[in-house]
């Protein structure tokens, strides 16, 4: 991305992982009209999907829980909500340093296992 920040749109996700993709452990992109005003940057919308029936593709149900990574706060969205799953190679720098803080916790629980990052 430039040194102007601009809104992460479709073309900064995986082809069709809005439709297809499981979401448990994957980095999404907020849509940017989905966000209250005053959150509507490209920091805010970068959300790691942790659960929920929303993550399935194929549940009925919509709602996606999971961390804010600008800040490391929960949240829940519909999956509608999403663009899809970011490509690895938009991923900011900023974002990969909190995505590791946040998934740290997450490996000791786990034994070593990591949270995927696409």
């Amino acid at each position: 991305m430039s040194d102007k920040q601009e809104f992460f749109e479709l073309k900064h996700c995986v082809e069709n992982s809005r439709a297809e993709a499981n979401y448990v452990g994957k980095v999404l992109v907020i849509a940017p009209h989905t966000l209250a005003e005053n959150y509507r940057t490209p920091e805010d919308q970068l959300f790691l999907a942790v659960g929920g029936f929303g993550c399935n593709p194929s549940s009925l149900g919509r709602k996606v829980m999971g961390n804010y990574l600008n800040d490391g706060t929960q949240g829940t969205h519909v999956r509608q909500d999403f663009l899809g799953v970011i490509k690895e190679e938009c991923l900011p720098e900023w974002a990969r340093e909190k995505l590791n803080e946040l998934c740290a916790p997450q490996e000791e629980q786990n034994g070593g296992m990591s949270m995927q990052q696409n």
